[in-house]
C-alpha cells in the first residue's frame, strides 16, 4: 500500500510540473532570445528580442524604417504579453510552442513569428 501511495504522489508531482511549466506558453517559456523569421512588417517589426528572468527585455526594432534598440519590462498575463518599453507600451497576444514564438497585435491582426536562438546569432 505504501508503494502505491508513493507512485501516486510522484505521478501527481510530475503532472503538476507538466501542467504548470509545460508547453502552455507560460512566462518561463518566454525567457531567452528570439529571432524573427520571415520578412519584417512595414511600419513596425522586431528583429530580435531577449526576455530575461528578472522581467526585463531588450529588442532590436525597426519602426518607420529606423532601427532602434528598445529596453523595458515585460509581463505575461494570460495569453497577452505586455511590453513596457522606453518608447511605448505594446500589448500582444503571444503563443510559445517549443522553440517558436508568435506575437500578434490584437488591434491590427498582424503577426510576427520568432525562433529561439542565441543573441546576435
Amino acid at each position: 500500500m505504501k508503494r502505491t501511495t508513493n507512485v501516486v504522489a510522484i505521478t501527481g508531482a510530475l503532472l503538476a510540473g507538466i501542467v504548470l511549466g509545460g508547453c502552455g506558453g507560460g512566462a518561463s517559456n518566454l525567457v531567452g532570445t528570439w529571432r524573427a523569421t520571415g520578412a519584417p512588417g512595414e511600419e513596425f517589426s522586431v528583429a530580435e528580442a531577449t526576455f530575461r528572468d528578472d522581467k526585463s527585455y531588450s529588442a532590436e526594432v525597426v519602426e518607420g524604417g529606423r532601427e532602434i534598440t528598445d529596453r523595458g519590462e515585460w509581463a505575461k498575463r494570460g495569453k497577452n504579453l505586455e511590453l513596457r518599453g522606453e518608447y511605448a507600451t505594446r500589448v500582444y497576444e503571444a503563443r510559445v510552442r517549443r522553440d517558436e514564438l508568435v506575437m500578434t497585435d490584437p488591434e491590427t491582426g498582424q503577426s510576427q513569428t520568432f525562433e529561439r536562438g542565441t543573441p546576435g546569432g
